[in-house]
């Protein structure tokens, strides 16, 4: 996987901080945990409102967090993972390993110390809740509506959020209105419209927001908890009322479940589904 979401980092992350003043500036966890997977988190700092970088490589460069500790304590271990360069990943340094793979059912705790802050978070992984079905149907060539549908589980406030990517590509990206709950669950069967951005849906159709025909996709579920997925809400909250990029912030209503910091560490119960979206068909798992 290159990346579920470094796009918090270049939407999301701006803070009032100054760069006269590196220490004040929060860290950043970007963080997740799936089942049969290890862990990845990427550590970076808030960037400061009044900043300015020639790329995104330049700021990165002063920003991103490469020495910094990261210990993942689960209830029989706890592990400090290794720093590795990855360019696979749009923030190109990761902290893994190999001795811990997530498993539904177990909690996850972090602890971050680096550039004089310490920061921490915890997650669960959920149970595993596969796609029933997908529906394609063509609505205006060549772009297609594609409707995801599943089953709920009949335990009480469960959290869903839906990820995406083409194929040949290792980035996951969070699909567009992707977040959902149970609490709109008719007779335990969830559904919703996939969309590969949340743009603007007065917006005619186009390759920013809609799937084509004859895509090949990868379509993730992920059960969430309660944090991850008021997290994964409040960013796309961000992105679909088009709050400008210096207005995304935490204190813009930006969740976090990041003691000390910003960002998020979700353990995620996942199912990958792989889509080829053929005209007015009903692909069934």
């Amino acid at each position: 996987m290159r990346k579920i979401i470094p796009i918090f980092f270049t939407v999301c992350c701006l803070f009032s901080c100054t760069p006269q003043h590196e220490e004040e500036c929060p860290i950043v966890v970007e963080g997740w945990i799936e089942n049969g997977r290890p862990p990845v988190i990427m550590l970076h700092q808030a960037i400061g409102m009044n900043e300015g970088w020639e790329s995104i490589e330049e700021c990165m460069s002063q920003k991103l967090i490469v020495w910094g500790k990261v210990s993942l304590s689960s209830p029989d271990t706890t592990v400090v993972l290794t720093g590795q360069l990855d360019k696979n990943y749009l923030l190109n340094y990761r902290y893994s390993t190999p001795y811990i793979f997530g498993q539904s059912g177990r909690e996850y705790d972090i602890e971050v110390e680096a550039r004089g802050q310490k920061v921490c978070a915890h997650t669960s992984i959920p149970s595993v809740v596969p796609l029933d079905s997908v529906v394609v149907k063509v609505d205006q060539e060549p772009y297609v509506n594609v409707t995801a549908y599943w089953t709920d589980l009949d335990s009480e406030d469960d959290y869903y959020v839906l990820f995406y990517r083409f194929k040949g590509q290792m980035e996951y990206v969070a699909c567009g209105f992707g977040t959902v709950s149970d609490a709109s669950a008719e007779q335990k069967v969830l559904s919703t419209l996939v969309y590969k951005n949340p743009g603007s849906l007065i917006d005619t159709k186009n390759e920013m927001m809609w799937f084509k025909r004859d895509d090949t996709v990868t379509l993730k579920i992920a059960h969430v908890d309660q944090a991850g997925y008021e997290f994964w809400q409040s960013f796309q909250n961000s992105v679909s009322s088009r709050i400008p990029v210096f207005n995304s912030t935490p204190q813009n209503g930006l969740k976090s479940n990041v003691i000390g910091g910003f960002g998020y560490w979700c353990g995620m119960g996942s199912s990958e589904h792989h889509l080829y979206l053929e005209k007015d068909t009903v692909l069934r798992f």
